[in-house]
């Protein structure tokens, strides 16, 4: 490489580990404000009332959440339980990232700043570190906690069968707290027990056994409808313990509790849930907020591949890239939260890269240069980018 493209690489390099480094920081400062706050605005009128959905009367989509919190509260959660039980989620979520930044920046087999190069790309990719701070307190964490610890545990120190029950459990424990969590974790788990599996010279059909409890409890939450009664009850202690109010998404009427439709929706189908979804967005948003997560979530991919020394044609990556973006786009029919969509997809293939890419020299020069300087820019003016931009117009949404 001549002088002029080892300068090229160097600025691109320089800039994407400053802007990881921002990143993370103004990160871990907004993680410290919320978990030293007590206002009430630290809990989503969104989400926090699903805290206090259980297994009480009977099993429950999404129920494990709040029963994980019911059990160690030892009681009907509290808002103190709740909101740190909300600060919990979110650390988790954001340290799993940390670790799957450590795990596939030591793959890189060079000097400290190719290394620092790949941990600031996942630090600084607006779909990936900036999003559970954004979006604080979703069961989301148990996914993303659920992919990395699949994807980075030394499985084959472990009895094959040990190893293949653990990643059950944890697909299940994420499906139960969110049915469409086994779309992300179930991919990865399947290749890592494949791979686990011909280690031991076993037959890697057999990796489908870790999926089989958590595809039960998806049938499950899609069968089992919750009644009317249950779910106000839920709002109705929720509302008790001081959560706050939400306000209404959709008019009267719609869903059997319209103050709280993050509850309600549990009780509709996908179809009604969509078009009370699109009903409030224009086409122009749909497709345009498609577009930037989907290109923040492509340069995302691009770089960290090459960097891990992969080439753009490498049939593992292109078979993961692909898989990722249709997983992102699938989820986004029936809701819009577009950037939650392609962060959970983009740590799905990031986990899906810590299994299958081997220690190699990273590659680098201007063609690498370009999606680097893409990642940092959008990461530092996208972090803060609203992850379900209801009612707001393109030139309302909020960057910084």
């Amino acid at each position: 490489m001549t002088g002029s493209r080892r300068r090229v690489w160097a600025l691109a390099r320089a800039l994407l580990v400053a802007a990881g480094v921002l990143v993370a920081l103004r990160a871990a400062l907004r993680l410290l404000e919320l978990a030293g706050s007590t206002e009430d605005d630290v809990l989503s009128p969104y989400i926090a009332p699903t805290y206090w959905l259980d297994y009480g009367q009977g099993f429950l989509r999404r129920g494990f959440t709040g029963e994980a919190l019911t059990w160690l509260a030892g009681d009907v959660p509290t808002i103190g339980a709740a909101r740190a039980w909300s600060t919990t989620l979110t650390v988790l979520s954001a340290a799993s990232i940390l670790v799957l930044a450590r795990v596939l920046s030591r793959r890189v087999i060079g000097g400290r700043w190719e290394r620092a190069a790949i941990a600031a790309a996942v630090l600084a990719s607006p779909v990936l570190l900036s999003v559970p701070v954004k979006d604080f307190g979703r069961p989301d964490a148990f996914g993303v906690v659920a992919v990395v610890i699949i994807a980075v545990v030394p499985w084959r120190r472990v009895p094959w069968a040990v190893a293949l029950g653990a990643m059950a459990l944890l697909c299940a424990l994420a499906t139960a707290a969110e049915e469409f969590l086994l779309l992300v974790t179930g991919p990865v788990a399947l290749l890592q027990a494949a791979r686990l599996l011909a280690a031991a010279d076993r037959r890697p059909v057999w990796a489908g056994v870790a999926l089989i409890p958590a595809t039960a409890l998806a049938a499950a939450s899609v069968l089992v409808t919750p009644s009317g009664s249950t779910l106000r009850s839920a709002v109705d202690e929720a509302t008790a313990a001081g959560a706050p109010p939400a306000d209404p998404l959709i008019a009267d009427g719609v869903t059997v509790l319209p103050r709280n439709h993050s509850v309600a929706a549990l009780s509709t189908g996908l179809a009604q849930s969509a078009r009370n979804y699109y009903a409030q967005l224009s086409p122009s948003a749909v497709v345009g907020l498609t577009l930037l997560w989907g290109l923040a979530f492509l340069v995302t991919v691009v770089l960290v591949w090459q960097l891990l020394g992969g080439s753009l044609r490498d049939r593992a990556f292109l078979a993961t890239a692909a898989g990722g973006a249709g997983l992102a786009v699938a989820l986004s029919v029936p809701a819009i939260d577009y950037r939650r969509w392609w962060a959970l997809s983009a740590v799905a293939v990031l986990g899906a890269f810590a299994v299958v890419a081997p220690s190699r020299a990273a590659r680098t020069g201007p063609a690498v240069a370009v999606p680097a300087v893409l990642v940092a820019v959008s990461g530092l003016l996208l972090q803060m980018f609203e992850v379900h931009p209801i009612g707001l117009s393109w030139g309302e949404l909020p960057l910084l």
